[in-house]
């Protein structure tokens, strides 16, 4: 093979404010930059079906993906700390986004870099010790607004730019419960849903 290496490095600093505005609730700001590391898809390995005449496999090749963005937010407890709740707002860009599709004629994923992807949204977290003895309640949720900020052709020749990105919901969340009781001194009952 020639010119089938694949060499990188990064530093990806980050750096967070945080504030507190009384014992119970802070507010924070951060900036954040990320790094996946790229290389050679070995999902394609050198067969009779890909055998390039010049013997230069660099086509394998995928580049590092990079991140950044900023997000700001607040932690409080509140309701005399029995209930907990986290929130964010972020923003972040993905370039040289790495990008895995199933080949079915050859049976086999490609990696790739596509595009870049901009992603956004807000989120939330909370915790509820309520006041009937044993009863704890939980909740996270998310609204997210993800798509490609760059040109992207997928396999049938479809220009995804401006398009959500594959795989993202708008909203996802859940509730949940737990609830313990105490039903002899060596026996307990928890119901968690």
């Amino acid at each position: 093979m020639t010119d089938s290496k694949f060499e990188d490095d990064n530093i990806s600093p980050e750096i967070a404010i945080n504030y507190y505005l009384n014992d119970d609730v802070s507010v924070f700001a951060a900036y954040k930059e990320g790094f996946k590391s790229g290389g050679i898809d070995n999902s394609a390995l050198p067969t009779a079906t890909l055998s390039p005449a010049d013997g230069d496999f660099g086509f394998l090749v995928y580049q590092s993906e990079e991140a950044e963005g900023f997000e700001v937010g607040m932690k409080g407890n509140f309701l005399g700390n029995s209930l907990r709740l986290n929130a964010t707002i972020f923003t972040y860009e993905y370039t040289d986004l790495q990008v895995q599709l199933f080949d079915s004629t050859a049976i086999q994923f490609q990696t790739f870099n596509a595009s870049a992807l901009e992603t956004e949204g807000l989120e939330f977290d909370l915790l509820w010790n309520t006041s009937v003895e044993g009863l704890t309640i939980r909740s996270a949720w998310a609204w997210t607004d993800t798509g490609y900020s760059e040109d992207f052709v997928n396999a049938t020749g479809e220009n995804l730019k401006g398009e959500d990105g594959a795989g993202s919901a708008d909203i996802t969340g859940y509730v949940g419960f737990t609830y313990d009781a105490e039903l002899t001194e060596q026996l307990a009952l928890q119901r968690v849903c």
